[in-house]
């Protein structure tokens, strides 16, 4: 949904993504679900993601190297990064 300059005078025009007010009731919106409201929840959702980036990271890491015991190792921490949610 585009921001109308009436929507501009409202002030909705700081908001991100040019959201209307019916869209910020707390429901997900163009795929994004909004931001947790407690912090606990939020740290949780930032830990993922980093482990996410970990995971990849390391994935990446890994197949770049030659065969042999550095890549051996490498694969195996990420396998580690990647099974740790299991924990």
């Amino acid at each position: 949904m585009s921001v109308t300059s009436a929507g501009s005078a409202q002030g909705w025009d700081e908001v991100p993504g040019g959201l209307s007010p019916e869209c910020l009731d707390g429901k997900t919106v163009g795929g994004t679900a909004p931001a947790p409201a407690d912090p606990l929840e939020s740290a949780k959702t930032a830990a993922h993601r980093a482990l996410d980036a970990a995971e990849k990271a390391w994935y990446a890491y890994a197949g770049m190297l030659d065969v042999g015991p550095d890549r051996t190792r490498a694969f195996d921490v990420y396998e580690k990064v990647r099974l740790a949610r299991r924990v």
